[in-house]
């Protein structure tokens, strides 16, 4: 059962945003910051223009670990990607002990592409019960 100090917690839902295109491909580019103490819930790729040219895939991660979070995600077809199921099992439910750069890194040799990487995340709250 729980206590009342863990009654006394909720978690909110917030989501980080931004659009990547082909341009960024072969490199880390930071996408958002995670506050801390943030539990990653899944990532959403809203792919509006098909990526060609490489291998278009990419990967989700933190600097210097470019697939720390998602691994070779495919950007190849158009329409909405949720990886949750793509995050990598050492990292489902990772919670951010500190704010957190996250990256993404798009395979080399794209000529084309955009899309925009949504990231839910769970952060609690403390709410007021007398």
């Amino acid at each position: 059962m729980a206590t009342l100090e863990e009654f006394k917690k909720s978690r909110v839902i917030r989501y980080a945003r931004a659009d990547v295109t082909y341009a960024d491909a072969g490199t880390e580019t930071r996408i958002f910051t995670l506050p801390a103490g943030a539990r990653i819930i899944s990532f959403v790729f809203h792919i509006t223009t098909l990526f060609a040219g490489g291998a278009a895939t990419a990967g989700v991660g933190i600097k210097g670990t470019a697939t720390y979070f998602v691994t070779a995600v495919s950007l190849a077809t158009a329409g909405q990607k949720t990886a949750s199921t793509e995050v990598t099992a050492a990292q489902a439910g990772h919670t951010t002990t500190a704010e957190t750069d996250v990256y993404m890194t798009v395979a080399s040799g794209a000529t084309s592409g955009a899309c925009h990487v949504e990231c839910a995340f769970a952060l609690d709250v403390e709410r007021s019960i007398r």
